[in-house]
């Protein structure tokens, strides 16, 4: 697993049962995806869920402020932790039950897959610092500033990015963001999948995006989705070792500048026990 999810050339894989039987419940479910969450990295602590994991349940009325629980409305391509100080190296989704479901497949993209990143990793203006703040709902009560890319330690685009939170400084990062958002969701390299329950995606959150599809609608829809998302454990023993944390409320919660971003992904037909596989 830890091969597969620092590799470019695949960066994310799928795993998921045979068959589903009575013993692949929530908590089951919860401490299988936990379990996996340890042997990749340090999960970091969900401020919105007040755990190391959030659990969130998708319906056919929803009155809050984030687009997790909006059964209806596509949630565009995206990376996780935009918003908050915590590195996020990987993250893990999990399907923990569905009922009376039709459409909210999961999108994936590979940035080297994507068309458009040539053109929008050159400008410079991705490269500048962005604003970044988070609805009531996340518990976050500050912003962060950072570029929507960077670069890895082989010359390669790293991504850092989410159509809801940033806060353009002027007109020049708004249609930069713009741009970006038509270029992600225009995109015919996407790959697009109907994940059934007890499946979990594991990926890099360096240069995979993941997004949903709206569900159909219906008054009795029922889903319920985990998510965990984790640093590095072997870059973070380095980064502790040569800058020591200083007595604070974020042991691990600064965004610390890195020449050498770690890690890579890629794309194919996604099915249970599969890797993301080779480019095209």
């Amino acid at each position: 697993m830890n091969k597969i999810i620092r590799d470019r050339e695949t960066g994310c894989f799928i795993i998921g049962p045979k068959k589903i039987n009575s013993k692949f419940d929530h908590t089951f479910l919860v401490k299988l995806s936990t379990a996996i969450a340890h042997l990749i990295g340090i999960p970091n602590h969900d401020s919105m869920a007040g755990k190391y994991y959030a659990r969130f349940i998708v319906k056919h009325e929803d009155k809050s402020d984030s687009y997790l629980r909006k059964a209806y409305t596509n949630m565009d391509l995206h990376t996780d932790g935009t918003y908050v100080k915590e590195v996020t190296d990987w993250l893990l989704m999990t399907k923990i039950d569905e009922q009376n479901v039709e459409g909210g497949e999961t999108a994936m993209l590979h940035l080297d897959d994507w068309e458009h990143c040539g053109d929008l990793y050159n400008d410079p203006v991705g490269k500048q610092n962005f604003i970044w703040g988070s609805p009531k709902s996340k518990n976050i009560d500050y912003k962060v500033e950072h570029p929507v890319f960077s670069t890895d330690e082989n010359g390669k685009p790293n991504i850092s990015y989410i159509d809801q939170f940033p806060e353009p400084k002027n007109m020049e990062q708004g249609n930069f963001l713009q741009r970006l958002s038509d270029g992600l969701e225009e995109s015919k390299n996407k790959t697009i999948t109907k994940l059934p329950v007890g499946s979990a995606i594991i990926a890099n959150n360096y240069f995979w995006l993941h997004g949903r599809k709206p569900f159909k609608e219906n008054k009795r829809m029922w889903h319920v989705n985990m998510t965990t998302f984790m640093v590095d454990s072997q870059y973070l023993c380095q980064i502790l070792a040569k800058y020591p944390p200083k007595k604070t409320k974020y042991q691990t919660a600064n965004r610390i500048p890195s020449s050498k971003p770690r890690v890579g992904g890629s794309s194919c037909v996604l099915c249970p026990g599969s890797v993301f596989g080779s480019h095209s």
